[in-house]
């Protein structure tokens, strides 16, 4: 029998109205430490807001006079949210000079703030450490009806089941055209001009389209100015594209397997939900993609495998009348996901389950 397809919509809900709604908690695998004689880098914890880990990577490298790749995160943050995340800095920084920079980033107006000094290693920080992410968030723009479902859903069970989907922060930044995967696709297409074309639309700032132009001037080369102003994204970019294949793959997957909903996500396209939350759905999917090595400029074939559903333990800690859109409530819930998933595609989900 060919299961069933519906078609449902999102209700009206607004996230990250204030930074302080979406608040993230990095959990990572400790690196090795030594003392700071034997140290090559400082793992720091940073908190910030309203910019990408991207840009926070640049600042921090600009004030340390370190280059961009000698300093690194295990994970990508929210660039609205208020995150605090592990750093590695390829330099042995001391206290004092935490307390100056943090003075130079109050005084220049960048919300950002080095927390404390982890420690010392030999090692930068890479995403393997990454183990995942704690969060508090509150929904907003809630019709009381809607609140009121997804507050009893939640009370009378707190297990909840979502299917992995990538969200929209992994196809591009806030306010743009979210091209990333097709800024990959050029990639691993071996199509440099393409690729640089949609850069220049993905919504990086001012500073970054004049330098990768300047680039492009001083080069004459679209492959150059790439490699040279945006070579620490690129790896991201081609990740952007398969994580764009992997969510077409699991639509599929779940249309063929049970009755499900079909629901149009903004910037990630359709995507299909099953009706009933014990429905037996394969645990893990593979699928074929194509990455390249940076260093030889050769592209390789590899498996993708994710799991499908994350098991979830959702606790609501405040329903109330949403003072910045009034006649509206808003929920305020908290939970941990690990690493490769999206918060949003959860709290979207949940809504969904308030309206079936």
């Amino acid at each position: 029998m060919t299961p069933i397809q519906s078609v449902v919509n999102l209700p009206t809900f607004q996230l990250k109205t204030l930074n302080s709604d979406f608040m993230v908690e990095e959990r990572y695998l400790k690196p090795h430490y030594v003392s700071k004689k034997n140290a090559a880098y400082t793992y720091l914890l940073v908190q910030k807001e309203s910019m990408t880990t991207f840009i926070l990577l640049q600042h921090l490298a600009r004030y340390f006079n370190c280059s961009q790749q000698d300093v690194s995160a295990a994970g990508l943050k929210d660039e609205f949210a208020v995150t605090r995340q592990a750093i590695s800095l390829r330099a042995v920084i001391s206290n004092k000079q935490i307390r100056q920079a943090n003075k130079y980033f109050d005084d220049s107006d960048l919300t950002i703030s080095i927390e404390r000094l982890l420690g010392f290693g030999q090692t930068p920080i890479r995403p393997r450490l990454l183990h995942g992410n704690e969060f508090t968030v509150i929904i907003r723009q809630l019709a009381p009806e809607i609140a009121g479902n997804l507050a009893r859903n939640l009370d009378s069970d707190r297990f909840f089941q979502f299917i992995n989907y990538y969200d929209e922060q992994r196809f591009g930044l806030p306010g743009s055209i979210h091209n990333t995967y097709l800024i990959g696709q050029a990639l691993l297409a071996g199509d440099w001009a393409a690729a640089y074309h949609q850069y220049l639309q993905s919504g990086i700032d001012a500073n970054e389209i004049a330098s990768v132009k300047s680039a492009l001037n001083q080069s004459g080369s679209y492959q150059t100015a790439l490699l040279k102003s945006a070579a620490n994204k690129l790896s991201f970019f081609v990740s952007s594209y398969n994580s764009h294949l992997w969510n077409k793959r699991l639509k599929t997957v779940i249309e063929q397997g049970v009755n499900a909903v079909q629901v149009e996500f903004p910037y990630v396209g359709s995507i299909a939900l099953p009706i009933d939350q014990t429905a037996p759905i394969v645990p893990r999917l593979s699928i074929e993609v194509e990455k390249t090595n940076w260093t030889t400029g050769t592209n390789y074939r590899t498996t993708k495998t994710r799991p499908v559903v994350i098991p979830v333990p959702v606790f609501i800690l405040d329903q109330f009348a949403d003072e910045m859109h009034p006649g509206y409530q808003a929920v305020s819930v908290s939970f941990y996901l690990p690493t490769g998933c999206y918060a949003t595609m959860l709290i979207k989900q949940l809504l969904l389950m308030a309206v079936l």
